[in-house]
Order: structure tokens, then C-alpha cells, then sequence
């Protein structure tokens, strides 16, 4: 009964430590919406560079600096994704494009950034994976006896 009992504390302890570890998931998830927003405002100031533009530019950049160091702080982490292999844990794939400039099932292009809060993922990254253009060497198509010849290795 002793034992149990520990047994029980422990588990009540590790639930609750867990509860607080993702405690502020709602507040950084709004807060990823307002990094966007900064992000696409810094973007529009460089593509129309007015000297009014260059103080705008410079306290946006600062908000944003501020913004992602809060992040950091917190344990919100950016989702790496150009470039690297797809994955639908870390990845929401919007398109796939043909491509040979990015390796087949990478993604070709990152639309918005994901975040992970800790070791969870808060939003995916929305992205497009790239596929070998159709008559290339080697597509990844299953065979049509329904085998594995499209698997990939791990």
C-alpha cells in the first residue's frame, strides 16, 4: 500500500511538472501571428525602401528581435525546414513541386515557419516538397503489384 502510494505521488508530481512545462502554449501560439506580421512589414519596407521607411525599418526589426528572444526565453524554437527532408511532424506540406534543384521528398520552399515549444510542436512549418520531374532517372512510384519498390531507406 506504502508503495503505491509513492507510486501515485510520483505520477501526480510528473503530470503536474508536465502541465506547467506547457503552460504558456496559448499565449506563444497568438504570439507567433504577431512575429508573422512584423516579418511581412520588415519584407515590405526592404522591397520599398523610402527614407521615412529606413527609422520604421529599424524599430520593426527591433520589435521583432525583442519578440523572438521572448520566444527563445520561453522555449519556442523555429522549425528548420528549407532544404531539409520532409516531415509531416514538423512540416505541413501545401504543394509539391518538380524540381531538381532540391533533393526528392525536401522541402523546395518554406511559406511560413513552424515553432516547437520545448519538444512539441506548436504550429508546423507550411512548406512545398520537391519530386523529381516526371521522366527522370529514378521516380519513387510504387510498383503497380502494390510491393515497396517507392519506400525510401531509412
Amino acid at each position: 500500500m506504502q508503495a503505491e502510494f509513492e507510486n501515485y505521488k510520483k505520477r501526480i508530481q510528473k503530470e503536474h511538472a508536465e502541465t506547467l512545462k506547457f503552460a504558456q502554449q496559448p499565449l506563444l501560439n497568438e504570439l507567433t501571428k504577431v512575429m508573422d506580421n512584423l516579418e511581412r512589414a520588415i519584407e515590405h519596407a526592404r522591397e520599398n525602401p523610402q527614407q521615412e521607411a529606413g527609422s520604421l525599418l529599424t524599430g520593426i526589426e527591433m520589435v521583432q528581435k525583442q519578440i523572438a528572444d521572448t520566444f527563445e526565453q520561453f522555449g519556442l524554437s523555429r522549425i528548420s525546414a528549407q532544404g531539409q527532408p520532409f516531415d509531416p511532424n514538423l512540416h505541413e506540406a501545401m504543394t509539391v513541386v518538380e524540381t531538381d534543384e532540391v533533393p526528392d521528398n525536401h522541402v523546395a520552399q518554406e511559406f511560413q515557419p513552424g515553432y516547437m515549444l520545448h519538444d512539441r510542436v506548436v504550429r508546423p512549418a507550411m512548406v512545398s516538397v520537391a519530386k523529381r520531374p516526371a521522366g527522370s532517372e529514378q521516380e519513387q512510384e510504387a510498383p503497380p503489384d502494390g510491393g515497396d519498390g517507392g519506400a525510401q531507406p531509412s
